[in-house]
């Protein structure tokens, strides 16, 4: 990293509180972290809110030095540098479907029956991601995603 660097934060939802972003101040352990390590590299350190998509863009064309709570896959290796994880987290994808029909979805393979809405750029699990017998319908973000899910238009929502 250079002496200034820019680190991309996603606005975040209530399940993840390792950081939060309030009237554009970032806190949380996790910034704590990055702001300590910083201080004792004396790096000045730029906290930029973006949307993940954009944020995976920008650190692929070195617009930002930094992302956390980045998932390491082999395609993202190709343009970004892991350093062992801080902590490490059970990871657990829902497979959200409407009230009352919780019985169309039974096993891993019942997924190739439907339309499956997920957030784009996220890492759900190895085999769903390179499925390519299950449809997936890639949405920006976790509220467009549930604006659709209300209005019905596919039965099978992913939430990571």
């Amino acid at each position: 990293m250079q002496s200034n660097s820019r680190i991309s934060a996603q606005p975040l939802t209530q399940r993840d509180m390792k950081q939060q972003i309030e009237n554009n101040k970032f806190s949380g352990p996790l910034i704590d972290i990055i702001n300590e390590a910083a201080d004792n590299i004396s790096i000045k350190i730029e906290f930029i809110e973006a949307p993940f998509t954009r944020t995976l863009i920008d650190l692929e064309n070195g617009k930002v030095d930094l992302c956390p709570r980045f998932s390491k896959t082999p395609e993202r290796e190709e343009f970004a540098s892991f350093l062992g994880p801080i902590s490490t987290v059970n990871k657990i994808v829902y497979f959200i479907v409407p009230k009352g029909q919780e019985k169309i979805i039974k096993s891993y393979d019942d997924l190739k029956k439907y339309p499956v809405a997920i957030k784009r750029g996220t890492h759900y699990f190895e085999k769903f991601n390179k499925d390519n017998s299950i449809q997936k319908l890639e949405y920006k973000d976790d509220e467009n995603m549930s604006l659709m899910f209300m209005n019905k238009r596919f039965k099978v929502i992913a939430i990571r």
